[in-house]
C-alpha cells in the first residue's frame, strides 16, 4: 500500500497489501479495531491485518477508513450489525456480477448488430443488380439456379436459403436451413455462438433440395422444392428475443394484448428464396397462441402440417391432400385472435411464422405463430385493412381457461366468414373436428 501523505511529504513506510478476505480472516481470529473505554475515556484499537498496523492516526484516507467500519464485520460489532454487513458485501458481490453480464451482453448485442447490419448491406447490393429473369430459378445441370442477388449470402453459408422481412418491422433477416431444428437454435449465421441464433426454415422439406440430398434418399414421400415451387406450408422459426430482435415484433400480432396495430401497419410479409424473388409477397390472415403439451390441453401441431398430399409426417392420415388442407385452415381460423377478410384456396402456399410467447408464464411451454399465403399470380399485393377485426371468442387450450376464466371454446364459438375459405362450408358439414390429423387431444 503506499504511504499516506503527512505535511506535504509522502511517508515513508514499508508497502503492505491485504485482501478483504485477510480482514475477515483477522476478525474471526480476533484481532480487528473496536472502541473500548479506558479510564472513563474511548479509545480506538487499531487494525492488525497480516501483522500491519493500521491504526486510525496513520491512515489519512478517512474514505477507506470509513468504509472499513461501515461495511466490514468488525471484532465487537452488534449481531444485527455483522450481519448487516455480510448482507451488503453480498449484494455488492451480485451486483459487481450483474454488471460484468450487462457488459458482456452489450458487447455481444453490439457485434450481432454489426453482423446483422453486414449481412443486409449484403442483400442490398445484390438488390440493384442486373438480374437475368429467365436465368434466376431455372435448372442447370441438375440444380437450380442461384438467384445472382443471393450468390454472395449463399457462398458465405451454403445453409443460406432465403430472406424474410415483415413490412417496416425489425424483422428482415436471412432464412437458414439445416440438417435439424436444433443446429440453428443458438448459431449465427456465420456459424458462431450465439443465444439468438438465426430465422431457419423447418428442415423436413428442403428448400435447397441439392445441398443434403442424401437425407432425404430414402423418404418416398421426399419431392425437392425447386424454382417456382416452395412448400405447402413453409415453417419459420425464430426467438422471440427480449431486445425485440428476431421474431420478437411477431408475438406483437396477439390482439387481445397488443390490439390490431400491429397487422393494420404492416399485413403483408416478404420472403424471397435463393431461387428468385417471383411472388414473395404473402398476405397475413391468421394468428394463434398454441399450448405445445396435451398436459395443457388439445394441441395443434402446425408446424407438422408442411405437406397437405402426405398428411403428417410421423403418422400417415390416410386423408386426401385436400381434407388435410381445409383441417389445417379451419383449425387456424378457429384459433386466430384476429380476423383479416383475406380469403384462401386449396392450393394456396401457406408461409408460417413461429415464435416462443409466454403471457401466461413460463411454466407452461406455449407459442404464437402468424400465418399468410402467397399472392396469385396477377393478384394485387395490397390488403384492405379496414376489413380486419378481432375474434373476441378465439379457440384456445384447457390451462388457458383454467387461468384466464371463461367458458371452452364450442363450435357454435366459430365467428370467421367460412365463405372466405373456397369449398370450406361443405366441408365442414360432412366432416367432424374430431379426425383432425393436426390436432392431438388433451391427457
Amino acid at each position: 500500500m503506499d504511504g499516506f501523505e503527512e505535511n506535504g511529504k509522502p511517508e515513508e513506510t514499508e508497502e503492505t497489501s491485504f485482501t478483504l478476505d485477510d480482514i475477515l480472516n483477522e476478525i474471526e481470529a480476533g484481532s480487528g479495531a473496536a472502541d473500548e473505554k479506558k479510564d472513563g475515556k474511548k479509545t480506538e484499537t487499531p487494525y492488525v491485518v497480516n501483522g500491519s498496523v493500521l491504526k486510525g492516526d496513520t491512515i489519512k484516507d478517512k474514505k477507506i477508513e470509513g468504509f472499513l467500519k461501515a461495511f466490514v464485520p468488525l471484532k465487537g460489532d452488534a449481531k444485527n450489525e455483522i450481519i448487516r454487513k455480510f448482507v451488503f458485501l453480498a449484494s455488492l458481490a451480485a451486483a459487481l456480477v450483474c454488471c460484468a453480464i450487462i457488459i458482456a451482453d452489450a458487447g455481444h448485442s453490439t457485434a450481432r448488430r454489426r453482423l446483422d447490419d453486414e449481412l443486409k448491406e449484403i442483400k442490398s447490393r445484390g438488390d440493384v443488380l442486373s438480374i437475368d429473369d429467365n436465368r434466376a430459378g431455372e435448372e442447370t445441370d441438375g440444380e437450380a439456379e442461384i438467384a445472382p442477388k443471393f450468390r454472395e449470402l449463399y457462398e458465405r453459408n451454403n445453409d443460406f436459403v432465403g430472406w424474410i422481412k415483415l413490412g417496416d418491422t425489425i424483422i428482415d433477416y436471412p432464412v437458414v436451413q439445416a440438417a435439424d431444428n436444433d443446429y440453428y437454435l443458438k448459431i449465427d449465421f456465420d456459424g458462431g455462438d450465439d443465444k439468438a441464433g438465426s430465422i431457419f426454415a423447418d428442415w423436413h422439406i428442403p428448400i435447397n433440395p441439392y445441398r443434403r440430398p442424401e437425407i432425404f434418399k430414402d423418404y418416398g414421400w421426399y419431392l425437392p422444392v425447386k424454382a417456382g415451387r416452395r412448400p405447402d406450408n413453409t415453417v419459420l422459426y425464430g426467438h422471440n428475443m427480449a431486445n425485440g430482435t428476431m421474431f420478437a415484433h411477431a408475438a406483437r400480432y396477439y390482439a387481445p394484448n397488443f390490439g390490431l396495430d400491429a397487422y393494420v401497419k404492416n399485413p403483408t410479409i416478404t420472403f424471397e428464396t435463393l431461387y428468385g424473388v417471383e411472388r414473395s409477397t404473402y398476405k397475413i390472415f391468421a394468428g394463434i397462441y398454441v399450448n405445445t403439451k396435451t398436459e395443457h390441453g388439445d394441441v395443434f401441431s402446425y408446424y407438422r402440417a408442411r405437406r397437405f398430399s402426405e398428411g403428417d409426417f410421423y403418422e400417415k392420415t390416410g386423408s386426401t391432400a385436400e381434407n388435410n388442407f381445409y383441417y389445417f385452415i379451419s383449425e387456424i381460423m378457429d384459433r386466430s385472435v384476429f380476423h383479416t377478410g383475406v380469403d384462401i384456396e386449396y392450393g394456396d402456399e401457406i408461409l408460417t411464422l413461429s415464435t416462443c410467447y409466454y403471457p401466461l408464464g413460463n411454466n407452461i411451454d406455449t407459442r404464437f405463430a402468424l400465418f399468410a399465403r402467397r399472392v396469385r399470380e396477377g393478384e394485387d399485393e395490397n390488403v384492405d385493412t379496414d376489413a380486419a377485426s378481432r375474434n373476441l371468442r378465439p379457440k384456445y387450450f384447457d390451462y388457458f381457461y383454467s387461468v384466464m376464466g371463461g367458458v371452452p371454446w364450442t363450435q357454435d364459438d366459430r365467428s370467421w366468414d367460412v365463405s372466405l375459405v373456397k369449398g370450406m362450408d361443405e366441408f365442414l358439414k360432412t366432416h367432424s373436428p374430431e379426425d383432425n390429423p393436426w390436432v392431438k387431444p388433451a391427457g
